[in-house]
């Protein structure tokens, strides 16, 4: 078989495999959502690499690590983030 045949072909799932069965009835309770503090920010940045590459954000840790001022506001938006999906997810 070439490997361009590989791609093409289409796997269904096996709706009765035991692995689906068993997690359709395992009973998940919902976890409730407890807001974020600025001490986990901050516990967070004191264990992240100072020049590691930074994120969509372009703020090397080093920065966010010297102005603990702005972990408030960090805090306060991944929560309103969190919240927001939250709501989305659940209608």
């Amino acid at each position: 078989m070439a490997e361009t045949d590989l791609l093409e072909v289409t796997m269904g799932r096996r709706s009765t495999a035991e692995w689906i069965r068993r997690e359709q009835e395992r009973k998940v309770s919902h976890m409730d959502w407890m807001r974020l503090q600025t001490m986990e920010i901050a516990s967070y940045l004191s264990r992240a690499h100072n020049w590691k590459s930074p994120g969509n954000d372009e703020i090397q840790n080093y920065w966010l690590k010297a102005f603990p001022a702005t972990h408030r506001h960090i805090m306060k938006n991944f929560s309103a983030i969190i919240e927001e999906l939250e709501e989305a997810l659940t209608g």
